[in-house]
């Protein structure tokens, strides 16, 4: 992959056009949340700056820097901050997610306060068995005790809020996609430290690549959203 993105860029270089330049498509690993949130906006940029394409692969963000490591893809939104070996990384910022509810599941379930005993019994959403961050927010709360509840299990960041917009559960869900939820008061904070900030990074195989390089840049402009520390 990395040869054929190389004789991409040679040939675009040299001005050629339409079937004289072969194809070129770039594997990245990107988070769910980020796919559904801001990452689109990245390949925008890219599809404005190349020829190249992207073969995207929607992957959790404590897992995406495997499929660098394997080789599966060539660049990866992940979690990770410490460098995959022969990769270059970029700090993006971060995700914040925010445990919430409804109103009324609120009252119904944690009318008492958060605590290791509502967490037990009030049915929790899942995006999938890789998703840690209820079970992070919940230790928070609860420390070592065995943490049990009812659980839905749904692999969709969009229906994942609408989910909670209907009461199924509480959830820790990604700030940019329930903004209006809760300035409206459709969804609210479990309690008053309800959020998590995931730093993101870009990773990307050292390929001295025009491709690669329009889309490193491609992604940087598009996170600038993220929430950044002061």
């Amino acid at each position: 992959e990395q040869t054929a993105l190389l004789e991409h860029d040679a040939l675009d270089r040299l001005g050629l056009e339409g079937d004289a330049v072969p194809h070129a498509s770039i594997a990245v690993a990107v988070n769910h949340d980020s796919l559904e949130t801001w990452f689109m906006d990245a390949a925008r940029l890219f599809a404005a700056r190349s020829r190249a394409t992207l073969d995207l692969q929607s992957e959790d963000q404590d897992h995406t820097a495997a499929l660098l490591r394997n080789g599966s893809v060539m660049g990866a939104v992940t979690a990770l901050a410490d460098p995959v070996q022969g990769c270059r990384i970029h700090p993006l910022g971060s995700m914040r997610y925010v445990a919430t509810c409804t109103p009324d599941f609120h009252a119904r379930h944690f009318g008492q306060g958060v605590n290791a005993r509502s967490l037990a019994s009030a049915p929790v959403l899942v995006f999938n068995r890789k998703d840690a961050l209820q079970a992070r927010f919940a230790r928070k709360v609860m420390g070592d005790v065995p943490w049990q509840p009812p659980v839905w299990w749904l692999p969709s960041s969009r229906a994942f809020v609408q989910a909670t917009l209907d009461g199924l559960g509480w959830t820790m869900n990604p700030l940019p996609l329930i903004n209006e939820a809760l300035e409206s008061g459709r969804l609210v904070p479990l309690r008053a430290r309800a959020t998590e900030d995931v730093p993101l990074y870009w990773q990307h195989w050292r390929v001295n690549s025009q491709a690669m390089e329009a889309l490193t840049q491609s992604v940087l402009a598009a996170a600038g959203n993220l929430v950044r520390r002061r």
